[in-house]
């Protein structure tokens, strides 16, 4: 049996900067999300791919 499928939905603005909005001073929370999710196993307890791999 395969297992279920779910949904998820990701919304960033991506404005976010502590000074001015630039390349290195901007999207923290995204960057951080994606580092969270790469270090994810997915499915959970896969050696071979990470949660970050799944999204399209």
């Amino acid at each position: 049996q395969a297992p279920p499928v779910t949904l998820q939905l990701l919304f960033l603005d991506g404005e976010e900067a502590f000074h001015t909005w630039s390349e290195s001073d901007s999207l923290y929370g995204a960057r951080h999300l994606a580092g969270a999710m790469a270090a994810r196993p997915h499915p959970a307890g896969s050696e071979v791919t990470a949660m970050v791999s799944a999204t399209e």
